[in-house]
């Protein structure tokens, strides 16, 4: 008898100590998903680190070599929070306002279109594609010629052993926007699952591009819907 209520005591405190942990968890997941409803319901709850979270489910994170302070040189934090994805979105398509000026994120780039002075330019364009692609078509030998009085300028490289060349239109210091189109039907020659998109109505002289693959536009268009538009509908 007394072995009997010794198994009964255990079973009961068992099934107690199930039931609690099974309230515990329920709490827990319950809290979890009134703090997503929250900071999804109000955006003043969404500070820069879960804009970034978020933004990396995308495919957008910063460069190894920007530091958190670097966010906050056009916008303080507090603004950001206050207009949360777009300006910091907007933030991680420039350079990093210190030596050597690198890329805040490879993934997007805000390009000013007044970028052609010289030899190389091309170059250093057709680089940054490579960059926001990570080296999707793995480009090599590239070399450009840029004579603006003369109104002559070309770019060309090698793609899986085949020579390309690109004869680009001459305006000033203003770059050929052909470019993009080009390295964008390169893409999807090449199988890549990535295309680029452009908004180059919204920025003024500039124009702001990005890198996706489609299930990555349509994260970053839930979180922040934007001008972007697949540059080969434009």
């Amino acid at each position: 008898m007394v072995l009997l209520m010794t198994l009964v005591n255990r079973k009961s405190a068992f099934l107690c100590a199930s039931m609690c942990v099974s309230i515990i968890l329920a709490l827990l997941i319950s809290h979890y998903a009134s703090a997503n409803q929250l900071s999804s319901d109000n955006p003043s709850k969404l500070t820069v680190e879960l804009q970034l979270f978020h933004l990396a489910k995308c495919g957008i994170r910063p460069n190894a070599n920007s530091k958190i302070q670097d966010l906050f040189v056009w916008h303080s934090k507090e603004t950001m929070i206050k207009q949360p994805y777009r300006l910091l979105i907007d933030t991680l398509a420039l350079d990093i306002q210190r030596e050597p000026f690198l890329p805040m994120s490879n993934k997007l780039w805000m390009c000013d279109y007044e970028a052609i002075e010289g030899r190389g330019d091309y170059v250093a364009i057709l680089n940054r594609l490579e960059s926001m692609t990570n080296q999707a078509l793995r480009l090599s030998s590239i070399e450009d010629f840029i004579d603006i009085k003369k109104k002559k300028a070309w770019l060309k490289f090698q793609l899986k052993g085949k020579t390309i060349h690109w004869d680009l239109t001459v305006d000033d210091d203003w770059l050929d926007p052909k470019i993009f189109i080009l390295y964008d039907r390169l893409l999807r020659q090449s199988d890549s699952k990535l295309r680029i998109y452009s908004n180059p109505v919204d920025y003024g002289q500039s124009a702001f591009f990005a890198a996706f693959t489609l299930e990555q536009f349509d994260c970053f268009q839930n979180l922040a819907p934007s001008g972007l538009k697949r540059i080969a509908n434009q």
